[in-house]
């Protein structure tokens, strides 16, 4: 992708344009983010290395629009007494972009169901309803994607005498609740995996995540019917919750890394934290994992329902499946079409 030397701001997001380099015009699509506007390549066109500035015109087929909202927002807003004049730039952006995106009643009503609307007098926020009528958190190592190359918790695995569960049991249970690393939780950790205290990582950034393909159009299914947030184990050096926002947004609301919430999953505890932010019933709640012991077992043992991305691979448990009736998808977007069953009540 190609970064803009200036946002594109105060107007309606362009989806598509054509930047006119040299003698060439190449078609792109405008992506204007809270802070910056970039440009992805929609041809197979050479980029320039990154880090090297370059330059062109960038045309928009329809010039420049005034942001204008849609009146089922304005009367969504109406009847609950709200002021769309109050809500600051990005909280506007943010309703109208999905809005311009939404292609059925259903996904329209999203944003309106769980975003917060300013009240017209005073200054508390208060939102548009109390609780999400249906919440599904979402793992998101193996669920949603991959990272691209060996993260905190891959390289004192491999520095760890230990066995590589050992190792990562070690981790999930004192490193991935942490939420920053202090010299004592170093010490602490590196003795739990016999590993000497100057071979732990230190400024290590997080690795690059890759979505699996279909990943974002499995989280616009389900973000049409639930609230959808997830919930991880990961460590704080690894979590780059801002990088998931970037990549997840706007249909995924919520982020509980493990560092974040101070539990890991299986525990029960890291699934409860996330049912009481919301001040739900487990009853209403869903949770999609590709880990059969942390997302699945600890699910059932939290009273949550639990969809397990399978990729494939046999059941390990299918007293789990009989007994507690979690199921089984191949992928996320098989996982979003169970999810769409429950939601309606239909059996999935």
């Amino acid at each position: 992708m190609l970064v803009l030397s200036m946002r594109l701001d105060g107007h309606d997001t362009f989806l598509k344009g054509s930047l006119e380099s040299g003698e060439a015009l190449i078609p792109v699509r405008i992506l204007t983010l809270d802070d910056v506007t970039v440009l992805r390549l929609t041809d197979h066109f050479a980029l320039p290395p990154v880090g090297t500035p370059w330059q062109g015109t960038l045309h928009l087929p329809h010039g420049l629009r005034p942001r204008s909202v849609p009146p089922d927002l304005r009367e969504m807003a109406e009847g609950e007494g709200r002021s769309l004049e109050l809500l600051d730039e990005a909280e506007l952006r943010y309703v109208l972009t999905f809005l311009s995106e939404s292609t059925t009643p259903t996904i329209r009503a999203g944003p309106r169901r769980g975003h917060r609307l300013r009240p017209a007098y005073g200054s508390e926020e208060l939102p548009v309803t109390a609780a999400p009528s249906l919440l599904v958190t979402v793992d998101v190592g193996g669920t949603l994607g991959t990272a691209d190359g060996p993260g905190l918790t891959m390289q004192l695995a491999a520095a760890s005498p230990l066995p590589a569960a050992r190792a990562r049991e070690v981790m999930r249970t004192s490193l991935h609740i942490q939420p920053t690393l202090t010299d004592t939780v170093v010490a602490e950790v590196c003795e739990a995996l016999e590993v000497p205290t100057d071979a732990f990582p230190r400024d290590l950034p997080p690795a690059p995540f890759r979505l699996f393909p279909g990943t974002i159009e499995a989280l616009r299914r389900i973000s049409a019917v639930a609230t959808v947030v997830t919930l991880s184990n990961v460590t704080c050096v690894d979590a780059d919750t801002e990088g998931l926002r970037d990549l997840l947004s706007p249909w995924v609301s919520d982020y509980f890394p493990s560092c974040r919430i101070g539990h890991t999953k299986p525990d029960p505890r890291s699934f409860h934290a996330v049912v009481d932010h919301f001040g739900l019933g487990p009853d209403r709640v869903i949770h999609v994992g590709d880990d059969w012991a942390c997302d699945i077992a600890g699910a059932v043992e939290s009273g949550i329902r639990a969809v397990w991305i399978s990729r494939g691979r046999q059941v390990p448990d299918e007293s789990l499946i009989v007994d507690h009736g979690v199921l089984v998808a191949n992928d996320l977007a098989a996982a979003a079409t169970h999810i769409h069953h429950l939601a309606a009540g239909s059996p999935a």
